[in-house]
């Protein structure tokens, strides 16, 4: 008798959990970028590897967007991702506080990051046609900077890696109008 008691209290509870698993609650998902970006700064570390991990991933997030920037379809949707993904990265720097000496190598690793990304988003802008894609180059323009402008606070001895490293790269930036991240960089 206890144990048909007990079956049908387990049964019970399995039909619950069939309820929750059939109706799940919404989710913004807002939220779930804050919190899987929350992640990317490991705390107490103060290494340069956390600002490597979390360019390391703005450069995923870039690099899966700037695909969609072909020079065919509208360039607002990868655009404007493209622009919350360096926010995120630009408030997780700020999160950051550098502890211990950076060395050498791991700045130019940093520069080579940003420079990677900064590339990548100026060259998939260059499918496009100046006055179809002007007033993102312009938001992207100023994200950049700010991005690289919380890097070079983070790092010292990062603007001039990068000035060395974007230095062959002023004609493109300059023709496409990125100046603000040239500034920014230094050139």
């Amino acid at each position: 008798m206890f144990s048909s008691r007990i079956f049908t209290f387990f049964f019970l509870f399995a039909t619950f959990g069939l309820f929750v698993c059939a109706k799940p609650v919404p989710v913004d998902t807002t939220d779930l970028a804050v919190r899987s970006n929350a992640e990317l700064v490991r705390r107490g570390c103060g290494c340069a590897q956390d600002i490597i991990d979390v360019l390391t991933t703005l450069q995923v997030s870039v690099n899966a967007q700037v695909v969609l920037l072909d020079g065919v379809h509208s360039p607002s949707g990868p655009c404007n991702s493209i622009l919350a993904s360096i926010h995120v990265c630009v408030t997780a720097l700020a999160s950051i506080v550098i502890t211990v000496t950076i060395t050498t190598s791991e700045i130019i690793a940093i520069a080579h990051l940003l420079v990677a990304i900064i590339l990548s988003i100026v060259n998939a802008c260059g499918h496009y046609s100046l006055v179809i894609i002007l007033t993102f180059i312009l938001q992207l323009d100023s994200a950049l900077a700010g991005l690289v402008h919380a890097c070079t606070g983070l790092v010292v001895g990062l603007l001039a890696e990068l000035t060395i490293e974007l230095g062959a790269y002023v004609s493109l930036l300059t023709s496409l109008k990125f100046l603000l991240t040239l500034a920014a960089c230094g050139l």
